[in-house]
Order: C-alpha cells, then structure tokens, then sequence
C-alpha cells in the first residue's frame, strides 16, 4: 500500500513539472488565431508560429528593421516597470538579433527606411509586443522552484511584416516561466517578480532572435551594387 502511495506521489510531482515547464500562448486577443500556432522544432522549441501565404515565396530579405516593443497587457502598478520591462527586450533581442543574422543582413532600428526601400532592398519589419504578465507566487516559487510552482509568467507576441507590401510574412508568441533560479539554485531574489521577469525576457529574446533570424532569407552578397532597375517611363530610346 505505501509503495503506491509513493509511485501515485512521484507520478503527480513528475506531471506537475511537465505542466509547468510546457505551456502554449495564452489568448490575449493580439493575435487573430492562436489554434495555427504550431510548436517549432530546436533550437526555437518554445516558441509557437504561424507562417503565412505572404513568407512562402522566394523573398530575399536585406534589411531586418526593429520596431519598438509595446505593451498589450493588463497595466501593472508601476508604470516604470512596464517601461524598464520593455526596454530590457528590447535590448536584450537586438543584441541576439545581431549576434545570430548572417553579415549580408542589415539589422537597424531606424525608424528611416524609405532610401532602402528606394534602391530595391527587402525590408522586414518585426513588431513585438508584450501581452501577458502573472507575478506567481513568490513563496512557493523559491520553495519548489523545480516544478515551475508560482512562476512568474510573461509572454511576447510578434508579427513579420514587408515593409513594402504590409503583408504578414509569420507570426507567433513565446509564453515564457521563470522561477528565479540562477545557477540552479533559487536566490532571495526568487520572491521578486521583477527579477523573474526579467530573466523570462532574456530567455524570451533570445529564443525570438533564433527565430526570427530562421525565416530570413540572406540575400547574395554586397546586393546593394546591383543597379537600380529602370521602369519603363525611364527609358530612353
């Protein structure tokens, strides 16, 4: 009888960590339909995406343009918090962004892009927002951080979009756990949800930049000394 108390134990503990270590994005009405989001494979497995009719035709991208984040979740106390939380992505997926894109990618920020887009470069737009916040349980986070009990949660939602046509190149969403553990153990700072967002988001970020840097298409090499293709009214005879 107590061997199956304790199997029936280590099943529940085993399926409790399962639980918290894998969920799908919540439905936060960013998205139109989260049910086509699809789980990728490694090295980008946490994040769920959608590819559209628009990414599936030949389409070298040249610049990789970085919008800034937003925040589309319920407001927090602080506003400061929301600001710090979204600069925090924001630099923290520039940083993967470039430290994973091929040499012939141009990564900007630069709200400018019409002189690009005028010599014939692809621009991809990537719009990220944050959408879904839970500050867990601070107690129950540091006293059973190994089953993902009282996580903070946080999740980042995001679209790429042609800059030139507007049309939706994939879109997808991480939700992202954290239980404030560092080096495998959990801190003081384990009670803080400020803490546990902040090492979600740069999990979050760095699994997006592996993602996004996935769909483009680097284009050949120095793209930018081809000339300018003439339209027919400026052709002479």
């Amino acid at each position: 009888m107590q061997g199956r108390t304790f199997r029936g134990a280590v099943v529940i503990l085993v399926a409790t960590m399962a639980i918290g270590c894998v969920r799908p994005p919540r439905p936060t009405g960013y998205l139109d339909n989260y049910s086509r989001l699809e789980r990728q494979r490694a090295p980008a497995m946490g994040v769920y995406a959608e590819p559209m009719a628009a990414a599936k035709r030949p389409r070298p991208d040249h610049v990789l343009q970085l919008l800034p984040s937003r925040w589309d979740a319920p407001r927090l106390p602080q506003p400061s918090r929301e600001k710090e939380l979204l600069e925090l992505l924001d630099k923290r997926l520039t940083i993967y962004v470039q430290r994973f894109a091929p040499s012939s990618v141009i990564v900007t920020r630069s709200r400018d892009v019409e002189d690009l887009l005028l010599l014939g470069a692809n621009v991809t737009q990537l719009r990220l927002s944050i959408t879904h916040t839970a500050k867990g349980f601070g107690p129950l986070r540091m006293l059973l951080a190994g089953f993902y009990l009282g996580a903070t949660e946080l999740q980042v939602e995001g679209q790429m979009v042609d800059c030139r046509t507007q049309r939706v190149l994939v879109r997808f969403a991480r939700r992202g756990l954290s239980n404030g553990v560092v080096f495998g153990l959990p801190t003081p700072q384990s009670l803080s949800p400020k803490f546990c967002w902040r090492l979600s988001i740069d999990e979050t970020a760095k699994m997006l930049a592996y993602y996004v840097v996935s769909q483009l298409r680097p284009p050949p090499p120095q793209w930018w000394k081809k000339p300018i293709p003439q339209s027919a009214n400026d052709k002479r005879p």
